[in-house]
This record gives C-alpha cells, structure tokens and sequence, in this order.
C-alpha cells in the first residue's frame, strides 16, 4: 500500500481524536478526516517514499503503542519521584551525569529516545556525541545510582531498535 494513502488515513483518525469522541458526530467527522487527511497526504506524496509493507505496520504500530505504555509507565513514576524529593525537609538529589553508549543509529529513532529521557522529570538529554554514538543525560540522582537511568533507558532503547527492525 502506498504510504501517502496510509498518512491520509492516519490523518483522519488523528482528526477523530482530536475532535472529540461524541458518537453521534462521528459519521460526519470522519468523512471530514478523511477529505482533509487523504488529499493532503496526496499532495504531499513526495515526502514519502516507495509504499509499505502492511504486516510490518501493525507490527510496528503495536510496537510503539508498547514504547507508549512504557514510557508513560516511567512518566508517572518519574513525576512521583520528583514530587516525593521535593516534598521533603531535606530532598535527596545527588544530580550528575551519565554516558550512555547507544545500539540505535538511526536519526529518528536517536531524536525519539533523546526526547523521550527529556520529557521524563527529572532527566534531560544534554547531548549527542555522533562521532561516538553517546548520550549525555543529566538526572536529578545520576551521581548516586546511574544504573536506574540506564536501566530506563536501555528499555525504551531496545522497543526502539525492535521497531526499525
């Protein structure tokens, strides 16, 4: 199937989402979605190359709903911890930096995992060593136990590769 025609469709579940889910709008939605999406992806068919192998979609595509869960699993234990340091007398940070060495070398995927370690409190991506294939991360107790930070990393890391595959 052509990858133009899949964004197009993709589009037009994203516009469903986007615009709600009342059940009685959904028909008319819908259709909006897919006069919008389809003739857009069309337009921008030049973007995307060569057509996709649909088997490799759901796989892919449940593959990254598995990166989601995960992920959003380390969020929510990331906010907790970061509110349960900041809620005491005398917080326990020992911040410090971390050198990860990484599998992936694909672009996309270095910039999803790269972003991924940013938006969960208390860490933040400072770097990319391209020469050397490193990530820098700060994290809030990366001075006293690393490993936790690796261990995180190396998970979403793994889904990552799972998918290019």
């Amino acid at each position: 199937m052509k990858n133009w025609l899949i964004i197009g469709f993709l589009s037009a579940v994203v516009w469903i989402g986007v615009r709600g889910p009342e059940l009685s709008a959904l028909p008319a939605e819908s259709v909006n979605g897919l006069l919008v999406g389809i003739p857009t992806a069309y337009l921008l068919r030049g973007m995307y190359t060569g057509s996709t192998n649909l088997s490799n979609l759901s796989r892919n595509m449940s593959l990254a709903g598995l990166y989601s869960a995960v992920f959003l699993r380390e969020l929510v234990y990331a906010n907790l911890d970061v509110a349960r340091r900041v809620l005491m007398p005398q917080p326990p940070v020992n911040p410090g930096v971390v050198r990860y060495r990484l599998e992936i070398e694909d672009p996309v995927a270095v910039t999803v995992l790269a972003n991924s370690i940013t938006l969960t409190p208390g860490t933040l991506t400072l770097d990319h060593d391209r020469e050397e294939n490193v990530l820098l991360i700060h994290a809030i107790d990366g001075a006293g136990d690393p490993e936790d930070v690796v261990s995180t990393v190396e998970e979403w890391e793994a889904l990552l590769e799972e998918m290019l595959r």
